[in-house]
């Protein structure tokens, strides 16, 4: 087992993901209080393929919660990305800071721009839900994957319906 494969157990069975983590996210997530439900159990499996070459470590999790008014059983998709301790170098460059700031901030910005000159909503990337920066540097965000999104080959790129897509987009955001 590398180094990496023995971190990333030892992330994964750490007190970083424990029921306060799930209860915070789903909190986040679907905007209510953590009195109206009751977290279930969390299923936690790679998002990325083994040799993938990603500067974290990144799982995709499904939440079972019960809504305690309706006895309703719910399903939260989500993703969790985070910096193990091998990648010192990648804490120094202060990757997750930034990338924070770019969910939290940036990416709103564009969002609210769109808004504001064409009275329709678009959504640039997945809605950031969760951030933790100790033991582990982590960001929690939503499963695009589940909301029948699909990631592009990146050996492959874009087919030409998908950039023109991609470019129509840009040039309307860019007028």
């Amino acid at each position: 087992m590398t180094t990496r494969e023995l971190e990333s157990d030892t992330f994964l069975s750490s007190d970083a993901l424990s029921d306060e983590f799930f209860i915070e996210t789903i909190e986040n997530k679907l905007k209510i209080a953590r009195d109206k439900f009751k977290l279930r159990f969390a299923i936690i499996s790679p998002a990325a393929g083994k040799n993938e070459n990603f500067v974290c470590v990144v799982y995709r999790a499904k939440v079972k919660i019960i809504l305690l008014e309706t006895n309703e059983n719910v399903s939260v998709d989500i993703i969790i990305k985070a910096l193990l301790s091998t990648m010192k170098e990648m804490k120094e460059f202060g990757v997750f800071p930034r990338e924070r700031f770019m969910y939290e901030n940036i990416l709103r910005s564009f969002e609210d721009i769109w808004c504001e000159r064409t009275g329709s909503e678009i959504q640039f990337g997945p809605k950031s839900l969760n951030f933790a920066t100790d033991p582990y540097e982590i960001i929690v965000m939503e499963d695009l994957k589940a909301m029948n999104y699909e990631m592009l080959d990146r050996k492959v790129g874009a087919d030409l319906a998908q950039a023109k897509v991609l470019f129509s987009k840009l040039a309307k955001f860019h007028a």
